[in-house]
């Protein structure tokens, strides 16, 4: 049975004769760029102030406490910790022209294969930190906001992508509010940190170089003569 449709176009990264097409992606680029932010966010150190300002306590946040989505499973949570609230997202494409493909990429991660462009992912996320006590939270929010603002070059966050084809994730922390509820007095504090994030979304396809040729024909008649039409 015939497909009722037909696409127009050409699909990414055909050439002929049809290679191994690359991998598929299991993950795309905003899961790649919240894996990279959950790592930088388990190296933190935060400091919690304790009797008196000189003596504060250090901790850290392990990776197992930063969530990046709803667990599959209820699951307790253990403080402190920091969860994403996702926003929505916007899919940003190179202007009106085609995706662009990036030259220095060809062979880089497989032979016969270069990166397309295929333009940036853009989307406030919210961080939720998560701690017992106020000095917790505090030096949670503290922290964080510090954390996102550590470069010279740039007022973002900007991280490498190792798992992502080297891709550099940008964010930037844009507001932060205190939250005060009815879960404070059962010990349950928390606070958001919302934050741009931008990363180029790309995709590893097949590519071909163009091989130009030159046919000539070739007679020892001497009456032998080549046509050329020359154009307009």
């Amino acid at each position: 049975m015939s497909a009722p449709f037909e696409l127009v176009g050409t699909i990414f990264g055909a050439t002929y004769p049809l290679p191994i097409p690359p991998p598929p992606e299991t993950d795309d680029a905003r899961r790649h760029a919240l894996e990279g932010l959950r790592s930088y966010m388990a190296t933190l150190r935060f400091y919690r102030r304790g009797p008196t300002k000189a003596q504060s306590n250090e901790f850290t946040v392990p990776e197992e406490n930063i969530l990046l989505e709803m667990p599959d499973a209820e699951k307790d949570l253990k403080f402190p910790a920091i969860a994403v609230i996702p926003g929505e997202g916007e899919h940003d494409s190179m202007g009106l022209g085609p995706p662009q493909l990036i030259e220095e990429t060809a062979d880089k991660f497989a032979p016969g294969t270069a990166l397309l462009r295929l333009g940036e992912y853009i989307e406030t996320i919210t961080l939720e930190a998560w701690g017992s006590y106020r000095a917790e939270r505090r030096a949670l929010m503290v922290g964080l906001a510090q954390a996102l603002r550590v470069l010279e070059q740039s007022y973002s966050l900007r991280l490498r992508l190792l798992n992502y084809y080297g891709c550099v994730a940008e964010f930037t922390l844009m507001k932060s509010r205190y939250v005060e509820d009815v879960d404070a007095a059962l010990n349950r504090r928390r606070g958001w940190l919302m934050v741009g994030l931008r990363v180029p979304e790309v995709r590893l396809v097949n590519y071909t170089t163009l091989k130009p040729f030159v046919a000539v024909e070739v007679s020892d008649d001497p009456n032998f003569v080549v046509e050329v039409e020359q154009a307009p």
